[in-house]
């Protein structure tokens, strides 16, 4: 009863990066969405967490479908794929943690829209869509953070115990830390056997490579 949502997620996550290169690449080869979504549904990780009924893997499916929907909403100047991309991103504050650090990521993509609407002149637009895009997710995540307002020690305590300004040497944890999640793709992998063959890299070497 656990894994079955898992493994249900992470087969649609499958079909999401199929929608979502497909989005990014649309004026490209249709070949594209297929290879990225065979290499996901064949990726070691993305199997290995879609069977064990752990909640980390809801994180990619709320991503893959947000952006698309996101993407297509600001290409094709639709108020609905904004609205429902908005719903979507709103939904992932229910899912795991790391999820939060969206919150850096969205700005920088708006900016890109943002670019290429002003050139289009139509900033009045863009700042309708943008603030549309963000009241849904406000709206859908107010539940969640007025728990949080609530109890604040479950919104700062997994994050403050894996923090690097937790140690004594905040810079240096920091790029050790950086070393290690570079390295995990093609050399060094989690040594976790819950999440991985031991110390093997992320990727098979040809991926690697081309990674």
């Amino acid at each position: 009863s656990l894994r079955i949502v898992g493994a249900i997620i992470g087969i649609f996550t499958v079909l999401g990066i199929y929608f979502l290169t497909k989005e990014l690449f649309y004026k490209s080869n249709k070949l594209i969405p297929l290879l990225s979504s065979f290499f996901l549904a064949t990726s070691f990780w993305h199997i290995n967490f879609s069977r064990i009924g752990f909640r980390a893997i809801s994180v990619p499916f709320i991503l893959v479908f947000g952006f698309y929907f996101l993407f297509r909403g600001f290409r094709e100047k639709k108020i609905l794929y904004l609205i429902i991309s908005g719903i979507i991103f709103g939904l992932g504050f229910y899912t795991y943690i790391s999820y939060r650090f969206i919150v850096l990521l969205l700005p920088l993509v708006l900016i890109c829209f943002g670019v290429i609407y002003f050139k289009e002149n139509l900033k009045r637009k863009f700042f309708f869509f943008s603030f549309l895009f963000f009241f849904f997710i406000f709206i859908i995540s107010i539940p969640i953070f007025y728990y949080f307002l609530q109890n604040p020690q479950d919104f700062i305590g997994r994050s403050s115990s894996v923090s690097v300004f937790k140690t004594e040497n905040p810079s240096k944890e920091f790029f050790k830390s950086l070393i290690l999640h570079l390295s995990m793709f093609n050399f060094y992998g989690d040594p976790n056997w819950r999440h991985n063959f031991s110390k093997s890299p992320m990727l098979p070497l040809p991926l690697g490579i081309l990674f």
